[in-house]
């Protein structure tokens, strides 16, 4: 496809892919561990560029200092979060596949 059939990428798309991205990167995290063991969700995003649009994720979880021990007891921390960025991924590119944007990651 070339890069005139695609449209530019504007700023309500990237504020929009930023939104789905954490929303669903906070909702799987907090099906896995209750609210009340977190501190902070530290989720950032960058999206650049056009065809292939890059979409870099990063996520920090910090639990209270008083269930991080029995949370990583029970649940591998490193793995959920690597879950929730997957989710993430996907929640934007079915975004992008469903408003029919032409970009690919």
């Amino acid at each position: 496809m070339e890069g005139s059939d695609v449209p530019r990428i504007t700023a309500d798309i990237m504020e929009e892919i930023c939104e789905i991205a954490e929303k669903s990167a906070r909702r799987f995290l907090l099906s896995k561990i209750p609210s009340n063991r977190l501190r902070d969700i530290d989720f950032s995003i960058n999206v650049e560029g056009d065809i292939p649009l890059n979409v870099e994720m990063e996520l920090k979880v910090t639990l209270t200092r008083t269930h991080a021990r029995e949370v990583l007891s029970q649940l591998n921390l490193e793995e959920l979060i690597d879950e929730a960025l997957k989710r993430a991924f996907t929640a934007v590119e079915s975004y992008l596949r469903d408003r029919r944007l032409g970009y690919s990651l």
